[in-house]
């Protein structure tokens, strides 16, 4: 099969996982034998509900209770609940399953229907009639549920607002969450709510007594009105995008929480969290490397931007903040300069790297000195640029002969060019600003790339 069966899977899993939920080894173990439960031989076969539950108690050894008038199951294990429907569609019969906790709600859920129209849909599955399907490759199937339920065994999920943080207390220094383990992307489709799904070994956060969670959120009002015209509330903090300003006189005002959570907490999805809120003043003792800070940009920073600095307004909490967030600029909108030319190119040549899937960064420092923009594949220096307008060539060359980037290229004005590239090593791609600024961005990402 050419589809990457175990993403396929984890995908399914995940999205049905419910709003700032976590799920561990557990859960996904129960959503695998749940696939597994309708896997018969090389095919994907349809059921009797009965069949499934007594299937599933026998595994994970629980208590199985049956309401055949309501089609219903039930089955406790551990802390969990689990819940089996069948739900009857135009043509074929589903059956979901539910996963809670017995003291909260659910951790996840998942249907038959949902997971085979997704095989379908990836080729893993071909139909053989109406009610059962063909496994294209079972061995690669069954190897790939069992990989799946391996990998997560001792892991935590987490679904999280794109614009909530998670940081862990060791001493007096603080951990970017994301940083210690792995995440998963394209779990939703883009016209959805934004969420951040982590994966932590469970390990890790149990080295941790406390984690400290950052939440932003926005209120949009029309300075004619006392009302608000759109408001995001901490509890449902970016579950959709960050709200545009719909007039010109719309005012932004910012919330900012910050809270400390008990790790144990943390760590059990069956557990509320046990917090405590934290200050901006408390916080800010604390050390925080460069590359664990959250850098802010984008609408985010535009409605930091944009947020009035009031004494009510958590704007100015940031102020206090610098060891947790970078933020490149704060100020009216009246009061932002233009930017130069060379910081036009700048951000040009960023937007470029970031469209072909670069971490594109300006002011690069490599040890003494620093370059113009780079083109980062993980740790990799691949691309390394200098932009010359009026300045000094030479100095711009010894920064490119000098960084270990696999490319390097220099930017010039268009009277220069051709004395440079006489001057410029051989390694050295050598380009007009002309033709970054006036050409097709196809045409200058393949004169930067050829």
């Amino acid at each position: 099969m050419s589809i990457n069966v175990k993403d396929l899977i984890v995908k399914l899993i995940l999205s049905g996982m419910g709003m700032s939920s976590r799920i561990d080894g557990n859960d996904v173990r129960i959503a695998v034998e749940f696939i597994r439960s309708f896997i018969d031989g090389d095919r994907v076969v349809h059921k009797p509900l009965q069949d499934i539950a007594s299937r599933l108690a026998g595994i994970l050894d629980g208590d199985l209770n049956i309401n055949s008038r309501m089609n219903v199951a039930s089955i406790s294990t551990g802390s969990r609940r689990i819940t089996l429907s069948t739900s009857l569609g135009r043509r074929e019969q589903s059956i979901s399953i539910n996963v809670g906790c017995l003291n909260r709600g659910s951790t996840l859920m998942l249907s038959s229907r949902a997971f085979i129209m997704e095989f379908l849909k990836s080729g893993i599955l071909r139909r053989g009639s109406i009610t059962d399907y063909v496994v294209v490759d079972s061995d690669e199937l069954l190897r790939a549920l069992n990989e799946v339920e391996a990998k997560y065994s001792d892991k935590i999920t987490m679904k999280i607002p794109e614009f909530s943080f998670y940081f862990l207390k060791r001493g007096n220094s603080l951990v970017r969450l994301d940083k210690l383990g792995s995440s998963a992307n394209n779990i939703q489709s883009s016209d959805q709510p934004k969420w951040k799904y982590l994966i932590v070994p469970r390990s890790i956060l149990e080295q941790y007594e406390l984690i400290l969670g950052v939440n932003l959120g926005f209120l949009e009002t029309n300075l004619d009105s006392s009302k608000a015209m759109s408001s995001i509330s901490l509890s449902h903090i970016v579950s959709t995008a960050p709200p545009q300003l719909s007039q010109e006189n719309n005012k932004v005002k910012m919330t900012l929480r910050l809270y400390w959570i008990d790790s144990k907490t943390f760590i059990d999805p069956c557990m509320h969290y046990n917090v405590a809120n934290a200050q901006p003043e408390e916080v800010s003792h604390y050390y925080v490397k460069p590359e664990d800070k959250v850098l802010l940009s984008g609408d985010l920073l535009e409605l930091i931007n944009k947020a009035e600095r009031t004494r009510d307004n958590d704007v100015n909490k940031f102020d206090l903040l610098s060891n947790i967030f970078i933020i490149p600029y704060i100020s009216k909108p009246e009061e932002v300069k233009p930017p130069s030319p060379h910081r036009e190119l700048q951000n040009l040549l960023v937007k470029l790297g970031e469209t072909l899937g670069f971490n594109a960064v300006t002011e690069y420092d490599i040890g003494g000195f620093r370059l113009d923009v780079a083109w980062l594949d993980g740790d990799e220096l691949e691309y390394a640029f200098e932009v010359v307008i009026g300045g000094s060539v030479i100095e711009a060359l010894y920064r490119l002969e000098r960084s270990e980037a696999r490319n390097k290229v220099l930017v010039v004005d268009d009277e220069k060019l051709n004395e440079v590239k006489t001057k410029a090593n051989t390694d050295i791609k050598v380009i007009s600003i002309s033709s970054i600024i006036s050409g097709k961005k196809a045409e200058v990402i393949r004169q930067i790339l050829s």
